[in-house]
């Protein structure tokens, strides 16, 4: 396949297409190698009958891929302390894993031992990785009354 810039197309004559030009080949970083940021292309070879084939280097830019990161949504009784949060992660990109990640897993909720039930928020925040942005998305806390056994206690007469 050949790519040319718009800036500087072809000025190929008569009725020639594309399929005079043969044996331009481009290099550049693909794959797991094509980390974020800017990576040169480099191009070599190019024949044409009846042309002069010149060709220019171009620049390869790779944007992070998205993961994303779901809290897990939870519950929990009045009184009792907030559980482990968990997460889900989707999006790793050539068989990664959390093997890339740096920084922490925490997560954030106003919810403590003495909030009222109700739901809550979750939301997890502090992973990094060179090649990815992330997108957080949170779960919920659901904190549900305590019910306390039914207790019925029975006085025995004694009759005579």
């Amino acid at each position: 396949m050949l790519f040319r810039s718009r800036a500087d197309p072809l000025q190929l004559k008569y009725a020639d297409s594309l399929d005079v030009v043969s044996g331009i080949k481009l290099s550049a970083p693909a794959g797991i190698a094509a980390t974020v940021g800017s990576h040169p292309i480099l191009t070599s070879g190019g024949a044409a009958a009846n042309y002069t084939v010149t060709t220019g280097d171009g620049t390869l830019t790779v944007l992070p891929a998205t993961l994303t990161v779901a809290a897990q949504s939870v519950s929990r009784e009045f009184g009792a302390p907030n559980p482990a949060f968990t997460a889900v992660l989707n999006g790793y990109r050539y068989g990664q894993n959390g093997s890339i990640l740096g920084g922490l897993l925490q997560f954030l909720t106003p919810a403590v031992a003495v909030s009222e039930p109700g739901v809550y928020g979750v939301l997890p925040y502090g992973l990094s990785a060179g090649n990815y942005q992330f997108n957080y998305l949170p779960g919920t806390l659901t904190v549900s009354r305590t019910v306390a056994p039914s207790v019925v206690t029975v006085n025995e007469l004694a009759v005579t």
